[in-house]
């Protein structure tokens, strides 16, 4: 009986040993949250601007620019490897098609930090015919 325990315990001994250096190579990835900004940008009616790749790296530029690292677009996490590509009506980040229209854009830092770095920008968008939005939240997560 004690040599059938032993055994128990190593077995349950090495499914932690395998679990831990699992985790150590692919790590659960929970998302961020905190404070930050909600920025909204859509078209302002017929007739004007249409969302574009080159806007939306615009936004990811001038987001990095500031400083700030936690951001998504429409649910989808910005690093520094995203690529932004326009295909017909839609637009792609990551291999995920998205509907620009509105682009929401969540932002993780200091509300007052990210609307004043990004305050040039804001009336750039606006001055192409975008409608644009900013809202400061007190919890926002990044997927």
């Amino acid at each position: 009986m004690k040599y059938i325990k032993g055994i128990f315990i190593l077995e349950i001994f090495i499914a932690v040993l395998l679990l831990f250096v699992f985790l150590s190579h692919y790590p659960i990835y929970f998302g961020h949250n905190g404070t930050g900004v909600r920025l909204m940008v859509a078209s302002a009616g017929e007739g004007f601007g249409v969302i574009h790749d080159t806007d939306i790296l615009r936004i990811i530029n001038e987001l990095y620019a500031l400083g700030l690292k936690n951001f998504s677009i429409n649910g989808i996490k910005i690093d520094p490897y995203t690529f932004v590509r326009c295909v017909g009506p839609s637009i792609t980040i990551n291999n995920r098609e998205i509907v620009p229209d509105p682009l929401k854009i969540e932002i993780i830092g200091d509300p007052d930090y990210i609307l004043s770095g990004l305050s040039i920008l804001i009336e750039h968008l606006k001055s192409c015919g975008f409608s644009v939005s900013a809202l400061s939240l007190e919890k926002i997560v990044i997927p």
